[in-house]
């Protein structure tokens, strides 16, 4: 999805009818307090930043979208510190006051915050490795896939979106970041290294081992 700034407080972006459908959102029953949705913004957000250095962190948020029939859905987000500040009449879509409320809320409702990012070899994986092991995962696996090796990584629900995006950012430098789900490569891919992969490629590349983060 490509992100749009419109000014310093606000970004719009097109969500086309595919990135819905591997999301299975239907575009007539977007409603904010679906979890669905909710992981939506937050890849939208997550985009927003590293696209166009979009931060969110400590704002509140309003919220209109614009469906497009057989297209997609236009989205807009508006930074804003008091209602005064709106250009619209809010009344046409609806204020997110605290983005990390809404981070840990689609946690709560069981939405995984996964990361899935593919490498042309083993070895272009190394400048990450260090980097992920002062934080904490769920679980981290490795498989391949194709010719593509595939990394997969679960945030654990300690940290916010600032964390969740820095990631994104620096794994971004080094890889491609892939939309399909962990549970999709598991059932095509080969599984290399399961569950504690950071683990396993720190052997590998004869990192020692170091404290993650609690």
């Amino acid at each position: 999805m490509k992100v749009e700034k419109i000014h310093d407080k606000k970004i719009s972006v097109f969500v086309t009818i595919l990135d819905l459908k591997e999301r299975n959102i239907d575009i007539f029953e977007f409603y904010p307090q679906s979890s669905k949705v909710q992981a939506l913004f937050l890849d939208i957000l997550e985009e927003a930043y590293l696209q166009q250095g979009f931060e969110t962190e400590n704002s509140q948020l309003f919220i209109e979208t614009k469906p497009i029939p057989s297209h997609g859905l236009y989205i807009s987000v508006t930074k804003f510190d008091n209602e005064e500040e709106l250009e619209e009449d809010y009344s046409s879509g609806y204020i997110i006051h605290k983005v990390e409320e809404l981070f840990f809320n689609s946690t709560q409702k069981n939405v995984r915050h996964e990361l899935v990012f593919s490498y042309p070899s083993i070895e272009s994986i190394e400048p990450c490795v260090k980097f992920l092991s002062s934080y904490c995962f769920e679980s981290t696996s490795l498989y391949q896939l194709g010719e593509k090796y595939i990394l997969t990584l679960v945030l654990s629900n300690v940290y916010n979106q600032r964390t969740y995006s820095k990631i994104t950012a620096f794994l971004t430098e080094y890889g491609i970041q892939e939309f399909f789900s962990i549970a999709y490569v598991d059932e095509h891919g080969k599984t290399l290294l399961g569950n504690k992969a950071i683990e396993g490629l720190k052997k590998y590349f004869y990192f020692p081992y170091e404290n993650k983060k609690s």
